[in-house]
């Protein structure tokens, strides 16, 4: 069998290089002769928790509040009384939290400077006298999940009193995603948005703001607030009311201005197109005209202290636009910049923890107290692990989470269901416990972003073998030759470039992925490369921030000073830790063939029907978890392996048609994927699980029936990658 097998495979070898060498090929079209998309189902749009009617939302609150961000309090508070969870108010919850349980971090003057108190910072940055009414700006830099956001509401809670009664300081802060809706903001909608929260905050502290006592502050209030105003007009009239506010009541302005960093990251999906500099120079000017304002136009004119809060790259690349600020010497030499130490894991969890157990134990309800601590202990027991017995859920969900600790307890409060307890005998399980002790099954829920069924759209974690560009309106955005490898050798590409310690430009990525071999072509016929514009598009797939996150991009001017170019592309330790640890497990194949939009092979179609059950099965009771899970496992063990085929063979077609291309790899030194080791681990694995759920299926007959379709799947993607 396998001399015929062997026979076989040197046949279709052959039969593929004679049509490459007789044919001049084209731009195949996206096959639908050959691929099929399935059609999405509504377990795809639905949510695992809809599976169950239960009724957790106190205990998903709960935890947001402790676990999201801290607003800042300037009320005292008494902690000795008793709560209902139905009631408890994120002002309580804050002020507990800065008051008992924040740990003070230090911040670097600089990016390695001396480090500074709090107390230093509050003196530099938020009490210090304006000269004259021109704004002093600063920035408060950090990475996501640093605690950039919590320090500063901290300094709010701890010193807002005394700064309102004893220092005559009045702040406002305003998030730069006014309408929450992730598009880019004007200098216009900013001022808009910055005039309603002054007027929010002046009606909600009448008794410290009386704007009324005065004629002319009123005045330049009313008119402050006054509809159908020119961009211009408003801009001028909110200059005239802070400075009128200060001089008639003694009061200096501390403006924060939060998220900055999300106008950068609108434009990830096209950063790498050829035709992107325009899209690139709207989202580029769009921070730096916002930024801008507060040295130049009437916005300059405050009078105020005004903190800019945002990650460390964000601010390099608005320091690299300095054309836009050649009058101010602080960017050339960081004057006014700030970056936070963040805190140790194992600190934040501790803190947070603590703030928990008192909120459950401040409520008045045994039965609810007692359910609420059962489910909160296990989440905390694997949160607060010694780093030398991490245990396998958290040490997953820490690399490839998108929003760090934030991330990571929103997904748990999802799942800890307050009446939803697993039977195990005698034994009540949560269905966290089963996320922790059986961490797959945690990771599919995670994956999955709460579905009942996986697609990278919905889902927002990659399908590393989806190459199937679309337009934002679901249509194809043009037709491409089939490629299920592309994504993936690139991520191979750029993680070998950082081990070799060597920078990556999207010049040298286009170069290895789509250089044309002219002579070659013209001889042959030979399209030896990927189209230029498929490996863009790829690219920009894997640069989506808030989705796959799977590269980041360093910036610089561009020569015309208009753009900013990328520097350097590197691989996200979400990147590195899916490459090395997710991609090849048989946890994450069984999801991505639930994908619609993934192209398998027509030949195939009668074994990709979707499961009847579907991964809502993981939230039910024992009696009802195992026979479902043994169903789903033997429907995907095989969708899994036929699959695991067509990727071993698809690579064999591309190693062929796209020969310059792995030429240009191997010389370069990149490691290819080992398509044994994935299929042998994968079967591994299923072996185990088949042993661990007593032998449910035949793993022998199953290998068996693989092997012989083989052939036909051989001659089929050969066909296909040839035509």
């Amino acid at each position: 069998m396998d001399i015929y097998n062997n026979l076989c495979y040197c046949f279709c070898t052959l039969l593929c290089h004679f049509k490459y060498l007789s044919l001049l090929l084209i731009m195949n079209k996206h096959d639908d002769v050959y691929y099929l998309e399935r059609k999405s189902t509504t377990k795809h749009e639905a949510y695992i928790r809809n599976s169950r009617n239960i009724d957790d939302r106190d205990f998903i609150e709960l935890v947001d509040m402790v676990f999201g961000h801290q607003i800042a309090v300037y009320e005292e508070m008494s902690y000795e009384v008793e709560l209902d969870v139905k009631a408890i108010s994120k002002e309580f919850v804050s002020s507990y939290f800065y008051d008992r349980c924040y740990i003070p971090i230090t911040i670097n003057k600089d990016f390695e400077g001396y480090p500074e108190s709090d107390i230093d910072f509050c003196r530099d940055v938020i009490l210090r006298e304006v000269a004259g009414i021109r704004n002093r700006i600063s920035f408060l830099l950090g990475p996501v999940g640093s605690g950039k956001t919590a320090f500063i509401n901290s300094l709010i809670t701890k010193y807002g009193r005394d700064w309102v009664n004893m220092q005559n300081i009045w702040f406002v802060r305003m998030d730069v995603d006014i309408e929450g809706n992730n598009r880019l903001c004007s200098v216009d909608e900013l001022v808009d948005g910055l005039i309603s929260k002054i007027v929010r905050v002046i009606a909600k502290n009448r008794y410290l703001y009386n704007v009324e006592h005065d004629s002319k502050l009123f005045e330049c209030y009313k008119n402050l607030q006054a509809e159908e105003q020119s961009g211009e007009l408003k801009m001028m009239r909110l200059q005239e009311f802070v400075t009128a506010f200060r001089q008639y009541t003694n009061r200096q302005l501390f403006l924060v201005i939060d998220n900055l960093d999300y106008l950068y990251h609108i434009n990830d999906r096209v950063i790498f197109d050829c035709d992107n500099n325009k899209e690139e120079s709207k989202a580029l000017h769009s921070v730096c005209d916002l930024v801008s304002a507060f040295f130049h136009s009437h916005l300059n004119k405050l009078g105020a202290n005004v903190l800019f809060v945002l990650r460390t790259d964000s601010y390099a690349i608005l320091k690299e636009s300095q054309k836009l600020f050649s009058t101010v010497p602080a960017f050339t030499s960081n004057m006014n910049v700030y970056t936070i130490n963040p805190p140790r894991w194992t600190q934040v969890i501790r803190q947070r923890g603590h703030l928990l157990l008192f909120l459950i134990s401040k409520i008045k309800k045994d039965g609810k107290k007692i359910v609420l601590s059962k489910i909160s202990r296990p989440i905390l027991e694997d949160l607060n692990y010694a780093p030398s017995e991490q245990k396998p859920l958290i040490e997953h969900l820490q690399h490839i989470t998108n929003f760090g600790l934030r991330d990571i307890m929103e997904f748990f409060s999802q799942y800890s269901w307050l009446e939803g307890q697993l039977y195990k005998g005698e034994q009540k399980v949560t269905g966290i416990e089963r996320f922790i002790h059986q961490y797959p099954v945690g990771l599919l829920a995670f994956m999955l972003k709460g579905h009942r069924r996986y697609n990278q759209f919905k889902s927002e974690f990659p399908n590393i073998y989806l190459v199937n560009v679309k337009d934002e309106f679901g249509e194809k955005a043009y037709q491409h030759p089939h490629t299920y490898w592309l994504k993936r050798l690139i991520l191979h590409y750029i993680r070998q470039k950082m081990i070799d310690g060597e920078v990556v430009t999207t010049t040298k990525i286009v170069n290895t992925f789509a250089a044309q071999d002219k002579n070659l072509a013209l001889t042959a016929g030979l399209t030896s490369v990927y189209d230029e514009a498929l490996v863009r598009k790829c690219l920009g797939s894997l640069a989506q921030a808030k989705v796959s996150n799977m590269i980041s991009v360093k910036r610089k001017v561009s020569v015309d000073l208009d753009n900013l170019d990328i520097e350097d592309v590197e691989l996200t330790t979400r990147g590195v830790y899916c490459l090395e640890n997710i991609f090849d497990r048989f946890f994450y194949l069984q999801l991505i063939v639930e994908d619609y939009m993934l192209p398998l092979p027509r030949l195939l179609r009668k074994y990709y029907d979707y499961p009847n059950v579907d991964y809502g099965y993981i939230m039910e009771p024992v009696s009802e978890y195992c026979p479902k899970a043994k169903q789903m496992i033997k429907k995907k063990a095989l969708q899994v392996l036929l699959l695991l085929e067509v990727l071993e063979i698809s690579f064999e077609c591309e190693m062929l048609k796209y020969e310059t291309v792995f030429k240009s790899l191997s010389g370069q030194g990149v490691k290819m994927p080992d398509i044994n080791a994935i299929k042998n681990g994968v079967r591994g694995e299923l072996v185990a699980l088949v042993r661990s759920q007593g032998e449910f299926i035949s793993i022998k007959k199953l290998f068996s029936a693989i092997k012989g379709r083989r052939n036909s799947i051989m001659e089929y993607i050969y066909e296909s990658y040839s035509d």
